[in-house]
């Protein structure tokens, strides 16, 4: 890899959306098989969303601190974001749940309409840490 690539490279590391995003793609990974497989094997679906959220709150706030904020651990911050992550918990539950009581969503894929959180997330998770 030629010197040009190498530092473009670098550069777009050091940007905290980028960072971020990397993190939330692997966030999405970590949370969303749990939450299918949770359904496949017949749990409700709030339920299912809850435990994949408490796995989504442990990877995020190790993720979002230390990689994409580039910040450092301390208690004081990760008690805000636990209870930040709640609140963004609390609204991911109210489009899921309406996205199949009221839309008819399919249960397996509500939680990918989540994605409109995005944006607020960022720029809150940012402010916080």
């Amino acid at each position: 890899m030629n010197t040009y690539y190498k530092y473009n490279i670098c550069k777009l590391l050091n940007r905290s959306f980028f960072r971020f995003t990397l993190t939330t793609i692997l966030n999405f990974i970590i949370s969303f098989f749990p939450y299918i497989f949770l359904i496949y094997v017949g749990v409700d679906y709030l339920i299912a969303y809850f435990i994949s959220f408490i796995l989504l709150l442990i990877s995020s706030t190790l993720f979002h601190i230390k990689f994409s904020f580039l910040s450092i651990f301390t208690i004081k911050k990760i008690m805000i974001y636990s209870i930040y992550y709640t609140l963004y918990f609390c609204m991911g539950c109210l489009v899921i749940w309406y996205s199949i009581e009221f839309i008819s969503f399919n249960p397996y894929y509500a939680s990918l309409l989540n994605i409109i959180l995005l944006p607020a997330h960022y720029f809150l998770s940012k402010k916080i840490i």
